[in-house]
């Protein structure tokens, strides 16, 4: 975010829930405010997600990108000793 305002991160909030592709947004601690979790079906549609939607909400000063190339593990179950 380029600016560290309760009123630019609510913004921010408002407008990633409006969009289909983010399955998961997370407010971090550290050098970046957010984690933004998106699903899309090629490249070129996430090209376009982040140029046409992504940035275009007020008060995002940059942003940095990674691609999954393949799900090693997920799992939602708790490491519970029983």
């Amino acid at each position: 975010m380029n600016t560290q305002s309760a009123k630019t991160f609510e913004a921010f909030e408002q407008a990633i829930r409006k969009l289909p592709q983010v399955v998961g947004c997370y407010l971090l601690a550290g050098n970046y405010d957010y984690l933004v979790q998106v699903r899309v079906a090629d490249v070129e549609a996430f090209r376009s997600f982040i140029r046409d939607r992504l940035v275009t909400i007020e008060g995002i000063g940059e942003t940095q990108s990674s691609v999954v190339l393949e799900e090693t593990k997920r799992t939602t179950a708790l490491p519970l000793s029983l």
